[in-house]
């Protein structure tokens, strides 16, 4: 059996890391399940197995009370800003939550959002719950063979303290599509670094939206492939405090249409 520190370290955490983690303030209890989920668990898999349990519990109440008490609180609504911003693919992007041990996403692609994403691999482990909507996506691999499509390929380094986030064309690679897939409110999964992979659609409602908790990245980089007229917009212009509560107030509506539990 593998110890606990191989598994850490195959999750990206440091010892250091560990030891400095605490739980974010605003509603922590997720937060600590999440800490213990990772603590407690023997191999990755498991512990992304677990996340889904524990993200498919949290939603779709228990994240609404949590986000309106972030709306309720001008500190930390700002300081969830400061680090959440419209990602290149579409979708909004609200970081909830980070440590040294992890990331609480929620990610959210309004009714007239450019949905097709560029085929990407992560750096991290990570597990999601579909909220509201659905999200149609492929799956790739390398290929050798010349009936497969060529794609330009970047080598993408995420943002570090002062250094901005960055794509550099490294080349041209072909790829063989291996799956397709709809996933719908309700549903989870999870995904290892290294899986190639796009969202392709999010279906004909007002609103889809997934609640992911990524953990530590394993490596600096991750792959990210184009079409050939595409250029990656990798820039990261974060929301302030008013674009977030916008953000987050039309969330809470149209969630509110879709889920009949929604507190006051």
């Amino acid at each position: 059996m593998q110890t606990q520190k191989s598994v850490f370290s195959r999750l990206g955490i440091s010892e250091s890391a560990l030891r400095r983690s605490t739980p974010a303030q605003e509603g922590a209890g997720l937060d600590e399940d999440i800490v213990q989920q990772i603590l407690l668990n023997a191999e990755p898999a498991q512990v992304m197995t677990g996340l889904v349990k524990q993200l498919d519990g949290f939603a779709n109440y228990g994240l609404a009370i949590r986000l309106t008490q972030l709306l309720r609180d001008p500190v930390a609504l700002k300081d969830v800003a400061s680090r959440s911003y419209r990602h290149g693919n579409g979708f909004y992007k609200i970081v909830l939550s980070a440590s040294d041990l992890y990331k609480l996403r929620l990610h959210i692609w309004f009714a007239e959002a450019d949905a097709e994403e560029n085929i990407h691999d992560h750096r991290w482990w990570f597990a999601s719950r579909i909220l509201h909507g659905e999200l149609i996506s492929e799956t790739y691999e390398d290929s050798l063979s010349t009936s497969d499509p060529q794609f330009p390929e970047y080598f993408y380094r995420g943002k570090q303290e002062a250094r901005a986030a960055s794509a550099e064309l490294i080349g041209i690679s072909r790829l063989r599509l291996t799956g397709r897939s709809v996933r719908r409110a309700g549903e989870g999964y999870f995904l290892p670094p290294g899986v190639l992979h796009r969202i392709t659609g999010i279906g004909h409602g007002p609103m889809t939206a997934t609640l992911m908790c990524q953990s530590n990245p394993c490596r600096a980089w991750n792959r990210l492939l184009t079409s050939k007229d595409i250029t990656p917009d990798v820039e990261q212009r974060y929301l302030t405090r008013s674009e977030l509560k916008e953000v987050l107030k039309r969330y809470l509506l149209l969630a509110g249409q879709a889920c009949s539990t929604f507190p006051v």
